[in-house]
């Protein structure tokens, strides 16, 4: 294949970022997280654990936790704040061919970031003063992460 061909050609110093390079990318991606810190684009993002460990590595721990401390101190954006840090588990039995997903939240992904003991106290009040707000999927993100605070060594199944 000719275009093959010509991606051979290049050194490996042409194929990567330079030092330059890399730290405009990082430079743009925290200017995009502290354009939309104070929106609900980035405390309802997905893969959120992943971009708090970024923002952390270039724009430093205090920032995370002041931000995160921040979107805690509103109750109805718990449930969304913890939809971005769970994730999917698949298993199948021998017996099935369908594959059974579970959300789940570790309690230990989020400690870098905030006080989980006071997180996990605000979620059990929110659910057993049930708002309005509190719909039956925030009510299932909100245990998955009790759950996975409970077990929070472990992914695996129940």
């Amino acid at each position: 294949n000719p275009r093959d061909e010509q991606k051979s050609k290049k050194t490996d110093e042409e194929k990567l970022l330079n030092n330059k390079d890399a730290d405009d990318v990082k430079d743009a991606v925290l200017t995009l997280l502290r354009k939309y810190k104070d929106t609900e684009i980035l405390y309802k993002a997905p893969h959120l654990v992943s971009i708090l460990y970024d923002w952390e590595r270039w724009g430093g721990i205090k920032e995370v936790k002041e931000w995160t401390e921040t979107i805690l101190s509103d109750d109805k954006k718990i449930p969304e704040f913890l939809g971005g840090c769970g994730g999917f588990i698949g298993s199948a039995g021998m017996d099935s061919h369908f594959a059974r997903y579970k959300f789940k939240i570790e309690s230990k992904n989020l400690e870098r970031f905030c006080d989980v003991a006071q997180l996990k106290n605000k979620s059990e009040q929110l659910l057993a003063s049930n708002p309005e707000w509190l719909t039956d999927i925030y009510k299932e993100i909100i245990n998955a992460f009790l759950n996975g605070f409970l077990k929070k060594d472990s992914w695996d199944d129940d």
